[in-house]
């Protein structure tokens, strides 16, 4: 028995797009795609748009598959980011400023990733942070530094991480 290359894995080829010699043939074969796409997971129109030109459409053809996709409701780049953001906070316990960042990086427009990081954090980071504090020190023993740098880099804000450490900094017996 050989040894397959890649850790065992299957090799796939996949065969490459047949262009249409009919105008019509092609935009429909990239709006089929930019469907196909967006069946398997909501996507920002910036990010459905590099794949459709990676996959070798004109870009005529990308902007108009995607503007149909958005008159027929499929493509919505602001409730992709507050579905995206539901999950990066109740999940990775993201604060404001990592949520944001994930968005943009992800394909939002910096005015859509503002609001939706706004909307979810209108009442203050104190439930998630929380959250994201007792999760770190379920395995880690409490160090200021390291509990504030972690807090940080989650993205949550220097007054909340402080106040965070103040809840949680074990207390002398007196």
């Amino acid at each position: 028995m050989r040894a397959r290359p890649h850790g065992g894995a299957r090799m796939v080829t996949v065969a490459p797009i047949e262009l249409a010699s009919d105008p019509r043939e092609m935009s429909s074969a990239c709006f089929e795609k930019a469907l196909d796409l967006l069946s398997r997971r909501p996507h920002f129109r910036r990010e459905l748009e590099r794949k459709l030109s990676t996959r070798g459409f004109p870009s005529d053809e990308v902007n108009e598959a995607l503007e149909r996709a958005s008159e027929l409701g499929y493509l919505d780049d602001l409730e992709c980011a507050r579905g995206l953001a539901r999950v990066r906070v109740t999940r990775k316990n993201e604060g404001p400023a990592r949520l944001y960042a994930t968005l943009t990086r992800r394909g939002s427009d910096s005015e859509t990733a503002r609001r939706v990081a706004d909307e979810l954090y209108a009442e203050g980071e104190g439930e998630v942070i929380g959250r994201a504090a007792a999760k770190w020190l379920a395995s880690h023993e409490w160090d200021f530094d390291r509990l504030a740098r972690h807090l940080t880099n989650r993205g949550f804000s220097s007054g909340a991480v402080l106040e965070v450490l103040d809840d949680t900094r074990p207390r002398r017996a007196e």
